[in-house]
């Protein structure tokens, strides 16, 4: 029997190399292929400029998708989930099941909407990569690893990583982040969907989560307590059985 196909995206600031740990976990039951919202920004499909007006990561993820010969599941994390948000209700990107990992709507909060970061930050977080990127950087990560600390190897394994990424797709990114709401769209979402969040996450509140949970109409909520913005790269063994069980289901 022919395995199922499984697209992983990773977020901001991180490669598809960062995924190995939980692709190698899939890739027992499943046909596993990973990239990145960075990797996406660089992809350009023939078939997209036929597409309706979307995000070059959501069109390069359409054209990624459409390729199998089976509609996919898609497992997104942070910045990646807010793509594949788009690509299935802008696009209406057919997926069999989709998995959302430390995911928003909206990456900015708002007065009507308190689960994200001040838009202030991502402002400053831009201006960052032009004045002091490795401080920037340096500071991002020290906040995705929380609750951990004491891992500063690890964060400056992840900074020296982003910042051999070019400088255009990081500010991309982060203008996508801050300009993208997709709360609209939620409804548009009719497919079984799995969302997992850290409750101790910092860069996208687990809030944001309950949000996407109460407004996708067939979908299902996994809180890790004592996790944060990282637990899809620190965890591997604990999402892989999240989705295990969820596919089960």
């Amino acid at each position: 029997m022919k395995a199922r196909k499984v697209l992983l995206i990773a977020g901001w600031a991180h490669t598809a190399d960062d995924l190995l740990p939980l692709c190698s976990l899939l890739s027992r039951k499943y046909d596993i292929q990973a990239t990145s919202t960075a990797k996406l920004f660089y992809t350009n499909e023939p078939s997209s400029h036929a597409l309706p007006s979307a995000s070059q990561y959501a069109k390069a993820l359409y054209g990624l998708a459409e390729k199998t010969e089976e509609s996919p599941i898609i497992v997104a994390w942070s910045m990646g989930a807010l793509v594949a948000i788009e690509a299935v209700t802008k696009l209406k990107l057919s997926v069999s099941r989709l998995i959302l990992v430390n995911g928003t709507a909206r990456f900015c909060a708002d007065k009507d909407y308190p689960h994200g970061l001040p838009e202030q930050n991502l402002r400053a977080m831009i201006a960052g990569l032009t004045r002091k990127p490795k401080e920037l950087l340096t500071a991002f990560f020290s906040d995705a690893i929380f609750p951990e600390t004491d891992r500063s190897h690890e964060i400056e394994k992840r900074t020296l990583t982003a910042l051999s990424l070019p400088d255009e797709i990081l500010k991309d990114g982060l203008s996508y982040l801050r300009h993208t709401d997709l709360r609209q769209a939620l409804s548009k979402i009719n497919i079984p969907t799995l969302i997992i969040h850290g409750r101790q996450d910092k860069i996208i509140p687990s809030s944001a989560g309950e949000f996407l949970n109460s407004y996708i109409s067939d979908s299902h909520l996994v809180i890790h307590e004592k996790t944060g913005h990282s637990l899809i790269l620190d965890q591997p063994t604990m999402i892989a059985e999240d989705i295990r069980t969820f596919m089960e289901k």
